[in-house]
């Protein structure tokens, strides 16, 4: 099984590469008017607070702590949690210690076939350490495209307030108005 996923990575890896190599890169638009984004910005102990009620406290073997009892304990551990997120946004790196992730294979379809390797997903398990400062730049980052209008029209993925619902509702209102003026549509 190792060997399975150890080669599908490395395919993916190859396919990128020849992806990325073959594309043309089409230059940034001069007339964007909205604010340049040069850093992160330090993270409040409120917004702290925010993001670790925000999230889910599943518990990885690569915590120091369970992440039950971090929360339990985060009066206590706040400073220090504070420094480490604000440090890693301030230097613009994330601290090595927490690039490890447990992968485990999951199987996709309970009624597939549990020894056909193409049944099983890696399912990446990351240290909540990690998951608190990768919120904290994704909400930036968020508030920034939003900011900016710089998300793309459609895009549904990673937005408040926009899902696999929404993305199938506005296919399934594009295709009512189509059929609505008589024309044909295929729909791929």
């Amino acid at each position: 099984m190792k060997d399975f996923f150890h080669n599908k990575v490395a395919d993916i890896y190859k396919s990128i590469g020849s992806y990325v190599s073959e594309k043309e890169f089409v230059p940034v638009n001069s007339e964007f008017s909205g604010s340049m984004w040069s850093s992160f910005d330090p993270i409040s102990d409120a917004e702290l607070t925010e993001i670790i009620n925000a999230l889910n406290t599943k518990h990885c073997e690569l915590d120091p702590i369970p992440s039950s009892i971090f929360v339990e304990c985060i009066s206590e551990l706040k400073t220090i949690v504070l420094s480490i997120v604000n440090t890693s946004l301030e230097k613009g790196i994330f601290p090595d210690e927490l690039k490890n992730a447990l992968v485990k294979p999951s199987i996709k379809d309970s009624k597939g076939y549990f020894n056909d390797y193409k049944n099983y997903r890696p399912v990446s398990n990351l240290p909540y350490l990690s998951k608190i400062i990768e919120k904290a730049v994704q909400r930036q980052l968020e508030q920034h495209l939003s900011r900016n209008n710089l998300h793309a029209d459609f895009q549904s993925a990673y937005r408040q307030n926009h899902s696999c619902e929404t993305a199938t509702l506005a296919v399934y209102n594009d295709l009512l108005c189509i059929t609505d003026v008589k024309s044909k549509v295929v729909l791929l």
